[in-house]
């Protein structure tokens, strides 16, 4: 993942609709993945748990307060 705050949508399509970022179309298209839905919701989690840490991650990195402010639009939900 490439958070990138001057693009809402995705390069490429996740699902058959759109392409803006949308977790439900993971669940949806789990099987085009070999993932099973369940499958799908573990990894999802397991990435938003990460994610969710980013900016302490960033501070521990000594990453300017500019940058991480500049940022943080890319990370919201």
């Amino acid at each position: 993942m490439n958070p990138n705050i001057d693009k809402a949508k995705h390069a490429l399509n996740l699902d058959t609709i759109d392409n803006y970022p949308q977790v439900d179309g993971l669940i949806t298209t789990a099987e085009s993945y070999e993932l099973t839905p369940n499958q799908a919701k573990l990894i999802t989690s397991e990435v938003f748990e990460v994610v969710r840490t980013w900016e302490a991650v960033a501070r521990e990195l000594v990453i300017p307060r500019a940058e991480i402010e500049l940022m943080r639009s890319a990370f919201l939900q």
